[in-house]
């Protein structure tokens, strides 16, 4: 090949590059945004089998709490459990089952959810 035609491809290779790299780039916030809602809808149907196969016996299938087992909906329980998950990197599952759980049980007892 002569050099006029390598410098034909190269050139097209640039054009190539310039304009699908921004379509890409354009793309990438819905994609993050898709991905991160599917593995928080993963995660939360995660935590409610495991709920269910291992907390339901203790604290209800409300977290209303059985017998001398507390229920997750104490007055207190939200803002002492706050300090545990606030940073949680340790299990990401149980973060969103507890922050499902946290919103249901605000808007259970009305309290405004934080902003």
């Amino acid at each position: 090949m002569t050099l006029r035609k390598w410098m034909i491809i190269g050139f097209v290779a640039t054009v190539f590059i310039a304009v699908a790299l921004p379509v890409y780039a354009f793309n990438e916030s819905y994609r993050m945004v898709n991905a991160q809602t599917t593995l928080l809808t993963e995660s939360i149907e995660h935590g409610e089998i495991i709920y269910a196969e291992s907390c339901v016996v203790c604290h209800g299938v409300d977290g209303r709490g059985i017998g001398a087992y507390p229920g997750l909906d104490r007055p207190g329980f939200l803002s002492r459990i706050d300090s545990v998950f606030s940073n949680c990197s340790v299990c990401p599952i149980a973060y969103h089952v507890y922050e499902r759980v946290k919103r249901e049980v605000r808007e259970r007892e009305g309290i405004q959810p934080e902003r």
